[in-house]
């Protein structure tokens, strides 16, 4: 039996799309949300959804935790003639669950989490940065779980992502051919067509990042936004804004108040649905970002993808940002050179270059071809 383990809206937009190459009663999902819609299913072989401690105290996570595998082990029965799918290691119930299936025999393999930043720089930066004390003593909590002895908080850029040890892991399936530094063998995916959108030219969506959480202090946020937005309202006809979904009422309004307000002409998106529904929605050319994961994925749907980190001065020399510079590069990205040349005209140079001929499709990887 196929697997597929999923946290996020992109995630379930990504595994849908496989779907149309599987028979949905050979499928069965796990749902863990982060940001995840409630949705009716059908036609699975069997669908499990198990929800995370609303508190967010280390207490409430392993106490969660504990809870949440006790209901694991009783209703999912993994053997050895079966395969998981799973899009991160980031969720600690995700290592315990990968961890079963790998200790009953069964294949695990990770597919790419939106491409750049939520698998291809992590992969690459593997020398880790010193952990705090606070981070050591998580990190020696973490590993006295069930399944998670072999766990390791790797800090990168200042921001903390649980992996599993690479051994757990029999495949990282990616849709472009990007060099990784984890010992892990990679598989070049194919991702099954999606319909292109038919684009509104003169119209952009900037998708906003919480950047202000670690990489930019408060005031040098509102700064930089400032001038995205009046470098995109001077550019292009029609401008949209999208909140990141896990932006915090607080934020929300002092955006509203200090930069969004100051641009009449400023569209908001309200509502926190994936960026692919407000893509068909909105019909952008463009989508604008400082490194968000939504803008790579787009590019299969015919919508350029314009990274602009690198016009950030406090943003463009992490060491984050200079690895994206490496493999955007690698990739054949055109980077705008300043702000006074972001408008409708621009072209990234990623359009069209999405198939790979020595990529494998999914039923193939798993010996259903």
């Amino acid at each position: 039996m196929i697997y597929f383990l999923i946290n996020n809206n992109y995630q379930y937009f990504d595994f849908e799309l496989h779907l149309s190459d599987i028979n949905r009663r050979d499928v069965s999902l796990i749902e863990i949300p982060h940001t995840l819609d409630e949705r009716e299913h059908s036609g699975f072989r069997s669908v499990f959804r198990y929800l995370l401690a609303s508190k967010k105290s280390l207490i409430a996570q392993v106490h969660n935790f504990i809870q949440l595998t006790k209901h694991i082990d009783r209703e999912i029965q993994p053997t050895k003639n079966d395969v998981i799918f799973f899009y991160t290691e980031y969720e600690l119930l995700n290592q315990y669950i990968v961890v079963r299936f790998k200790n009953a025999g069964a294949k695990a393999y990770l597919i790419e989490d939106g491409g750049l930043t939520g698998t291809y720089l992590p992969f690459r930066m593997i020398e880790s940065e010193t952990l705090c004390i606070r981070e050591k003593v998580k990190e020696w909590i973490y590993k006295r779980l069930p399944n998670l002895g072999t766990l390791r908080l790797h800090k990168v850029n200042g921001q903390i992502i649980p992996w599993m040890a690479d051994t757990y892991i029999d495949g990282v399936c990616l849709y472009r051919p990007i060099s990784i530094r984890r010992s892990i063998p990679t598989v070049l995916l194919q991702r099954p067509m999606q319909p292109e959108v038919v684009p509104i030219q003169g119209r952009v969506v900037f998708l906003n990042e919480q950047t202000y959480d670690c990489y930019q202090s408060s005031d040098d946020y509102l700064a930089g936004l400032r001038k995205i937005m009046e470098s995109l309202c001077h550019g292009f006809d029609t401008v949209f804004f999208k909140y990141h979904p896990r932006e915090t009422k607080e934020w929300r309004l002092r955006i509203m108040r200090y930069v969004l307000s100051r641009f009449s002409d400023l569209r908001i998106i309200e509502e926190n649905t994936a960026v692919e529904a407000i893509i068909d929605r909105y019909r952008p050319s463009v989508a604008a970002s400082y490194l968000s994961a939504g803008l790579h994925n787009l590019v299969n749907r015919g919508v350029e993808p314009l990274y602009l980190y690198h016009l950030i001065p406090d943003l463009s020399q992490q060491p984050i940002s200079r690895e994206a510079t490496t493999v955007l590069r690698e990739l054949g990205y055109n980077f705008v050179p300043s702000f006074s040349e972001v408008d409708s005209s621009f072209r990234s140079g990623l359009l069209g270059t999405s198939s790979y001929y020595e990529a494998i499709t999914l039923p193939e990887l798993v010996g259903l071809k």
